[in-house]
């Protein structure tokens, strides 16, 4: 086999990969497992558009709380929702994205929900309602939302420089 004596090694390994990677379907590339944890890029072209309905109160059959009551506690949560419609990822595969939500249940959730949404208060003309919110949130270190987990707030520190820039 000839090779090019400009090309080093590596070159021709990432070449081969980018012609493998040309020649077989998209499907095999979404069929793969991953970590826990682990972010895939999406474009968003990818993820369609209005195609999952709304999601509806109780009262309709939908997962929403409706509230009526004039004393109400409403935790922050962290917890599995179905934000992303299915075979976003791949066909006929419904994932989950962590998110933060609110909760009337007594504990936070543990299995992917409908929606993060919170309950929705029906209140009366000058009838108070009371509603306590709970942080169940955790902290940078526990939390699954890998976007805060692994952010960088620049409002405090400004924007990020390389020494060669400062």
């Amino acid at each position: 086999m000839k090779t090019n004596p400009g090309r080093t090694g590596l070159q021709h390994i990432l070449s081969t990969l980018a012609l493998l990677a040309a020649l077989l379907p998209a499907s095999a590339f979404s069929q793969v497992p991953l970590a826990p944890n682990t972010q895939v890029p999406l474009s968003p072209k990818a993820i369609g558009r209005f195609v999952q309905p709304l999601p509806l109160l109780d009262v309709q059959g939908g997962p929403i709380v409706t509230s009526a009551a004039t004393s109400l506690a409403v935790t922050m949560c962290e917890f599995p929702t179905n934000i992303l419609p299915l075979g976003t990822i791949a066909p006929g595969v419904q994932t989950s994205t962590w998110t933060w939500g609110y909760s009337t249940a007594a504990a936070c959730p543990t299995t992917p929900q409908q929606t993060y949404i919170g309950p929705v208060v029906i209140a009366q003309r000058n009838v108070p309602t009371e509603i306590t919110f709970i942080n169940n949130l955790g902290t940078a270190t526990s939390t699954n939302v890998l976007a805060y987990k692994f952010s960088i707030d620049q409002t405090s520190t400004g924007p990020i420089r390389s020494a060669s820039t400062a």
